[in-house]
């Protein structure tokens, strides 16, 4: 077993090793380091300028996180070919560790690091070197990977290759050198285009006479906080799915270190710096921010609107962040990010115009409203960096006319010197998406964009965050130290069919990013310093936004087929339920009624639910089918927490049942019924019957249901028969909504229906008959037959009709006793 261990680890060897040490081949980068792990902590100097000095130091730490002791530490520096175009910004950290050919000596650093045991190591090598010190061989500015590697042995095992470390170099200058000073009185045909040695005492300096044109963007946003299912503008408290949010604007949290650093850094109104930098602001951050700062709840149950609380802890820190932004927000460039970084893709696809005002139209208003700025409009800004045709046309019928996005996701014959491109239907500013991909690698929480190609993708997880971050600011520096050579905007060494942004240097990091503020004063200075260099030149985002109306170089949107972007849009099934949604939130604000006297609008009301299914829209970066089954989870459970609220204003609204058996008194006797409304807005309704064809039920079309109120409503009727019958009554909204849940009357009726008709009928025909005859034997001075059975009256009964007082007198006394009426 021991043997077999050995000759493994004797395959790994790369190089040669000291003394009696052999080569040593590297695993596949990156591999997890099995025995001991490499960390950078520091890159000295950061950036190489020709002040710098002539040589550079890492600094770092080992830690055995193997199982067994490990002896014999050494390490030394290695160094790649200088990175030419944008996509090596990238590959050049994943390359095979053979082909970072300049390498300097072994270094001892250890004689035994026992497991769980940590050393620091400081390696310090010449810039450029000689044949008896070999250093870096660097000879010229550019961006240039380097590796550091670690060689031991492991217990029970032979010398191997057992870590390496790998960043970038960023070289804006060389330092004086002698040896280089002596050959520079030679006419040096070869040296790369664009750098000569800036004196006799061999120092070299980069070309600054076409400085890039550079807009630094600075996202400030956040993953959707507010609890899903809340409707607005009642006396519900705010609620949010968790306190994350408050530990990132305070002091130490990320939000807090991007707006302190960017603050401190733009203190001057009229620095390079300030002009250059332009927030990039999410409204959905803004909307939380800003309602937290009246107190919150934090829901225990994210997925239940009605779940248990606990109360905020945040009201502070929300106050002074969003003041201080403010602050900030009134010097420097603004432009809204779509509301909850929504996928626009997805929105298009949706297709309902709720949905896309509030995604698309509405943004720029809430980040003016609330930060009382003005901010650049007509700008689209993808969080994913790549737009479809029909995202495309979306926001053109909304007005917006430009965007920024990936130099990938633009298909092109011809290279545009300034990086725009007049699209079908947009025009477009491009960047480099490498450069965004360095600067997500930043941080605590690294991440991958979705616009990365797959070829530069790797686990972030096995470098340090100063590996990471030295990467991140060589990237940014990147397009000003290397020139473009001739009218394609080629980069010097750049292959012809690279995307490219030309001498434009657009910086986009990722929408929610996770940079520490160190992080953000390394990308902060590293800007201040290629500004203040004359390497870049200050391009404000408002002059890029007007030259984009000229725009004349054609282009083609495409989606990259080797990203992760076909994971980012939801499938069809929870587009289905968006549309769903949304559709029912539109149909129920239909029929609320505004009035004067109310406090709140059907808008205002329904408002939140529709930010709710934005937010199920966000653009995330996603990696792998896993991370798409995460992000579709979660944007299913806030469209079912939609649902639920949906639900409950539905059954706000019923016909109370009045229970038990309903008579009525006469054929047209109408039914009474009580209509209830629970929600804090008038609705019209209309009720739906379904009835026996014995009993006819009138329409009484819609009305209108007070707030929080009831209302009678005499429904006609006509009942047809004596009977008792089933009348079925539904509530349904003036928009076709059903409300509450259908009732079944037992209505009982008198009527005697055609029988009582008939009989009726057959009666009056009858009387008109006998009193016709009656009349006829009158006229013709006979008897009627009718009366031939009568007894003939007396003496009296013919002086009483006759005798109008006598009848009088008959009718209001009886007559004395003894009285016979002849008196």
């Amino acid at each position: 077993m021991l043997g077999v261990f050995g000759l493994l680890l004797t395959t790994m060897l790369a190089g040669p090793l000291p003394g009696a040490l052999a080569p040593a081949a590297a695993a596949p980068f990156p591999e997890p380091a099995e025995f001991v792990n490499v960390a950078i902590d520091s890159v000295s100097p950061s950036a190489v300028t020709t002040s710098s000095p002539t040589t550079v130091t890492v600094r770092g730490t080992l830690n055995n996180v193997g199982d067994r002791p490990v002896t014999d530490l050494v390490m030394r520096v290695q160094r790649g070919e200088r990175v030419a175009s944008g996509p090596e910004l990238r590959t050049s950290l994943i390359r095979d560790p053979a082909q970072y050919e300049t390498a300097t000596r072994f270094t001892q650093v250890g004689t035994k690091l026992d497991p769980g045991q940590s050393r620091p190591f400081s390696l310090t090598v010449p810039l450029t070197g000689n044949a008896a010190t070999p250093g870096l061989g660097v000879d010229s500015p550019g961006v240039y990977p380097i590796l550091v590697n670690l060689n031991g042995t492991p217990d029970y095992g032979t010398p191997a290759r057992l870590d390496d470390s790998r960043t970038q170099l960023t070289v804006l200058g060389l330092p004086p050198d002698r040896a280089r000073a002596q050959a520079s009185t030679l006419a040096d045909a070869s040296a790369p285009p664009g750098t000569q040695p800036s004196g006799a005492d061999g120092s070299v300096a980069p070309t600054v006479s076409s400085p890039a044109q550079l807009t630094l963007m600075w996202p400030l946003a956040a993953p959707g906080q507010l609890a899903p299912g809340i409707t607005g503008g009642g006396d519900e408290p705010v609620r949010l799915v968790s306190d994350d949010l408050a530990t990132s604007l305070r002091p130490g949290g990320r939000l807090n270190g991007l707006l302190t650093t960017l603050d401190d850094a733009t203190a001057s109104p009229d620095a390079p710096l300030t002009r250059s930098a332009c927030l990039a602001i999410d409204p959905d951050l803004l909307v939380t921010v800003q309602a937290m700062t009246s107190g919150y709840e934090v829901s225990r149950d994210p997925t239940d609107p009605r779940s248990a609380t606990r109360e905020g802890t945040g009201t502070a820190a929300a106050q002074d962040w969003l003041q201080r932004l403010r602050t900030t927000a009134s010097r420097l460039c603004v432009v809204a990010l779509p509301f909850a970084q929504a996928d626009l893709d997805t929105v298009a696809r949706v297709n309902d115009p709720e949905l896309t005002r509030t995604a698309v139209r509405s943004p720029a208003d809430i980040v003016d409203t609330i930060l009382g700025v003005t901010s650049t409009r007509g700008l689209a800004v993808p969080v994913s960096g790549a737009l479809d045709d029909t995202a495309a046309r979306l926001l053109t019928n909304s007005d917006i006319g430009h965007a920024l996005v990936a130099s990938t996701a633009v298909a092109r014959e011809q290279v545009a010197a300034n990086g725009q491109y007049r699209t079908s239907t947009l025009a477009v500013q491009t960047y480099d998406p490498a450069v965004t991909t360095a600067l997500a690698g930043m941080g605590a929480a690294p991440s991958t964009p979705a616009v990365t190609a797959d070829d530069q993708r790797f686990d972030l997880d096995t470098e340090s965050q100063v590996s990471r971050r030295a990467a991140a600011t060589a990237a940014l520096s990147y397009a000003a130290i290397s020139p473009t050579g001739d009218a394609t905007t080629q980069r010097t060494g750049g292959e012809p069919d690279n995307p490219t942004v030309g001498r434009s240097e657009l910086i986009m990091p990722p929408a929610v990013w996770s940079a520490s503020a160190d992080d953000a004063r390394a990308v902060l200075s590293t800007t201040s310093l290629l500004l203040d260099s004359g390497l870049a030149a200050p391009r404000p985002l408002g002059d890029v936004n007007s030259e984009l109306d000229q725009a004349g170089v054609s282009g083609a949107l495409r989606v990259p087929l080797d990203t992760t972007l076909g994971l980012t849009a939801l499938d069809a099934d929870t587009t289905m339920l968006l549309s769903r949604s949304a559709g029912l939130i539109f149909q129920l604000e239909a029929s609320m009624v505004a009035r004067s006297d109310l406090a709140i609008s059907p808008r205002t009301y329904v408002a939140p639910l529709d930010e709710d299914l934005i937010r199920a829209m966000r653009s995330a970066p996603v990696d792998s089918t896993s991370d798409r089954r995460a992000v579709v989870a979660t944007a299913v459970a806030r469209v079912r927490a939609v649902d639920k609220t949906l639900d409950r204003m539905r059954d706000a609204v019923s016909i109370l049942d009045p229970g038990g058996r309903y008579t009525l008194a006469s054929e047209r006797s109408p039914l009474l019924l009580v209509v209830r409304n629970d929600l804090p807005l008038p609705i019209r309704v209309r009720l739906d019957t379904a009835a026996p064809q014995n009993l006819d039920i009138g329409d009484i079309g819609v009305v209108e249901i007070p707030p929080r109120g009831t209302r009678q409503i005499q429904l006609p009727t006509q009942a047809k028969s004596s009977a008792t019958m089933t009348v079925n009554i539904a509530l349904v909204t003036s928009s076709g909504v059903a409300m509450g849940s259908p009732i079944d009357l037992s209505v009982h009726s008198n009527a005697y229906g055609k029988a009582l008709f008939i009989i009726t009928i057959c009666a009056g025909v009858a009387l008109v008959l006998l009193a016709g005859r009656r009349l006829w034997h009158r006229f013709r001075g006979e008897p009627d037959p009718a009366d031939l059975d009568r007894p003939e009256p007396d003496e009296r009964e013919r002086l009483m009709a006759d005798s109008r007082y006598l009848h009088q007198q008959d009718l209001t006394a009886p007559p004395r006793s003894g009285s016979t009426g002849d008196d």
